[in-house]
């Protein structure tokens, strides 16, 4: 598995340009920039033993997309005779990305632009700007909107995430580079969800030319979960994966998970207005689940999952999640639970079969601006291997069922 890691991440480097500097030099030659500029940064494992033995290969890259946006606002400094008279009257002026001009293991900087054209940051009495991303408009973000007066309250969900799709574990070989292609698009796929709930944010300085540059920084971790397929002589769709931590103490901030908050772009700082025991990650759809069955071979009960999915002899499901900054290594604590869960036949034809899974996971302190591969052992590259629950221990459980349900025949409620 780690010749695997090394792939997904290896790139070509090259020459960094440094986001803090009104030029740059080419050929011995001075040139000024203008407009504005960010840049989004990789991120470190924080697995010691991978970020030790993997260096920079060991990062996982994230990159700006054609749709992304961005919010910028003017800082709010007393006495400087600016245009608004507080933070609560700093208006937001929401950019777009236009192309990347570096593109590298440590970071993806671009330049970001109103009408496709450079733009420069222009507030009377203003050199200092704060940025957010992601900007996310329409109907379906209502919750996520960002203000569009004031920087102190960016509204911050973890709950929601989707993923659409698995990553083909059978491209992955490393003699055919078209094989590995295929591999490496399903990765970018697989991971596509992370990017609408990858929280960034930054401060920028800007030069005298007009140019203005802001080093985001990201709020929370990646979770990678590389997990063996469950009894896969059964094929069946999954639904959801949950992982389920509870404190002991109850509901606690800074060792439970969290799902909702405000984050201040002045202070830097996090208001915490939920915390729950659990996050879900939904698989396939809203409405369906995450279908890996080929259906070529077969009926849905009685075919196989696709070969694409298939390494060696186990097929897998990979999965990723956004989580902000969790402890769960306290003497006291239970290692925390993943539940994954599928089904066979549907409602329509009468024959839905609900299936449940669960593994524990090791203890670990999730901090913000890593990736991290959690796992049931020390070793992080050793896939999680789950262990089949019937309905009846699902119901019975109470680490998870009776404190998170609260009432009977709802167990399966989340799922």
């Amino acid at each position: 598995m780690k010749n695997i890691f090394t792939y997904l991440t290896v790139v070509a480097v090259m020459l960094l340009v440094s986001c803090s500097s009104d030029s740059i030099v080419a050929d011995g030659e001075m040139i000024l920039e203008e407009g504005t500029m960010a840049t989004k940064p990789s991120l470190e494992s924080g697995d010691a033993s991978r970020s030790a033995l993997f260096l920079k290969d060991g990062k996982m890259m994230f990159e700006w997309r054609d749709t992304d946006k961005i919010a910028v606002y003017p800082m709010y400094k007393e006495g400087t005779n600016q245009d608004f008279n507080s933070i609560a009257e700093s208006m937001v002026k929401k950019l777009k990305y236009r192309r990347s001009t570096t593109n590298s293991v440590d970071l993806d900087k671009a330049e970001f632009s109103i009408n496709d054209k450079k733009y420069v940051l222009d507030v009377k009495n203003t050199r200092d700007y704060v940025a957010w991303a992601p900007l996310l408009e329409g109907p379906a973000f209502a919750n996520r909107r960002v203000p569009e007066l004031g920087y102190t309250e960016m509204p911050v969900v973890y709950n929601g995430q989707i993923q659409a799709s698995n990553v083909e574990m059978g491209h992955y070989v490393t003699t055919d580079n078209t094989e590995m292609e295929a591999y490496m698009a399903s990765e970018k796929a697989a991971s596509a969800h992370l990017g609408a709930y990858d929280y960034l944010y930054a401060q920028g300085n800007q030069g005298m030319t007009g140019y203005t540059c802001f080093d985001f920084s990201h709020l929370q971790a990646t979770i990678r979960f590389y997990m063996v397929i469950p009894e896969p002589d059964k094929p069946q769709v999954f639904d959801s994966l949950i992982i389920y931590h509870k404190h002991d103490a109850g509901d606690v901030e800074g060792y439970n998970f969290v799902t909702k908050g405000r984050f201040n772009l002045d202070t830097k700082s996090m208001h915490v207005d939920e915390i729950a025991s659990k996050l879900t990650l939904k698989l396939g759809t809203e409405t369906e689940g995450m279908d890996l069955i080929d259906h070529e071979v077969g009926s849905d009960t009685e075919g196989k999952y696709k070969s694409i999915y298939k390494r060696g002899d186990r097929y897998f499901l990979i999965a990723y999640m956004q989580m902000y900054p969790v402890d769960i290594t306290m003497d006291n604590m239970q290692k925390p639970t993943l539940y994954l869960c599928g089904h066979t036949g549907s409602e329509a034809t009468g024959n839905l079969k609900k299936n449940f899974y669960k593994a524990r996971l090791e203890k670990k302190n999730i901090l913000a601006g890593k990736w991290y591969q959690w796992a049931t052992t020390l070793d992080e590259d050793q896939p999680i291997e789950f262990e089949v629950v019937s309905v009846q221990e699902w119901e019975a459980d109470d680490t998870f069922y009776n404190t998170v349900n609260k009432q009977e025949g709802q167990g399966t409620q989340d799922w």
